[in-house]
């Protein structure tokens, strides 16, 4: 009887079972964790949510919060799991990382334009001007979005080099998943957001259309959830017993200089982007009440 092997089984049950315990625990946790993100974003923003809508956004954030720890904790515990091996798994771990941040996109495109959306009926306000991606996101996060689009090229470059010296193992098959998908994320990025933009938005006030503007502005921007992947993919080509050359190592610290960049390129500025091009006859820290006008000021 081969013990060895019951034990391991044993070993994996237990991992899948505290796996399954940990993701059902989040998901309960979900909605109290989240209260504190809505304040944050509330803040962060100087949103004053209807509470036509407030019903909807709490909903939509325990929905976010779910998505991503579902799809997020598997591909977390697989990194830590693998660490130090050199498996198909241990290398795709990071790029399985990238995958709720992919889910999140194809979830907008698919709901951009109907968030918070008001009763039949309701009268309409209209912008005076269509805005644009830059009128949300700053250069620096197209920038990141290129940069980690570079490192998931240069991890399949370098997934190549080893291939063509010692064949397909399965770390470097691994390694080119990984690249693959930190590449098509990052790519994806901002054609997602040239939809978002694309899309009419439909509001009653001008606290609603704000709403909708600080609502997307916030799903945009998600040059640091990537850069997460992207470090984790740099930090696991740095096995010194996969640098079979020089060249190689040179790949490598352009993988973890990419990586530190997008770290650090995206930081909360003091005043939201869209708040400074879309409502800049906004005062310092003011407000929009539901209901508020604000005909005669030219914002929106």
């Amino acid at each position: 009887m081969d013990t060895a092997g019951v034990e391991l089984s044993r070993i994996e049950a237990m991992g899948a079972g505290g796996l399954v315990c940990l993701v059902g625990v989040a998901w309960l946790l979900a909605p109290r964790w989240t209260r504190s993100a809505g304040r944050d974003f509330a803040r962060q923003y100087g949103v004053q949510i209807s509470p036509e809508f407030l019903g909807e956004f709490e909903r939509e954030q325990v929905r976010r919060a779910r998505l991503t720890m579902i799809i997020s904790l598997p591909g977390l515990l697989l990194f830590l799991v693998t660490m130090g091996e050199h498996s198909f798994l241990a290398m795709a771990a990071p790029g399985l990382l990238a995958l709720p941040v992919l889910a999140e996109m194809i979830r907008r495109v698919a709901r951009a334009g109907s968030e918070f959306t008001a009763a039949p009926g309701r009268p309409g306000l209209a912008r005076t001007r269509t805005p644009g991606v830059l009128d949300y996101l700053d250069r620096r996060v197209v920038v990141a979005h290129a940069a980690q689009a570079g490192i998931g090229l240069t991890a399949i470059g370098s997934a190549l080099v080893t291939a063509s010296r010692t064949g397909w193992a399965p770390d470097a098959a691994g390694a080119a998943v990984t690249g693959l998908l930190i590449a098509v994320v990052a790519v994806v990025g901002p054609v997602v957001w040239h939809l978002e933009v694309g899309r009419p938005q439909r509001a009653t006030d001008a606290a609603h259309l704000y709403l909708q503007d600080a609502w997307r502005a916030d799903a945009m921007r998600s040059a640091s959830l990537l850069a997460g992947p992207g470090t984790l993919t740099a930090l696991r080509l740095q096995d010194p017993s996969s640098s079979s050359s020089l060249a190689l190592a040179a790949v490598q610290l352009v993988l973890l200089a990419a990586s530190a960049t997008c770290l650090l390129i995206d930081l909360d500025p003091e005043t939201p982007r869209f708040r400074k091009r879309l409502w800049p006859t906004l005062a310092p820290g003011e407000v929009l009440v539901p209901g508020q006008s604000i005909a005669g000021r030219g914002a929106a």
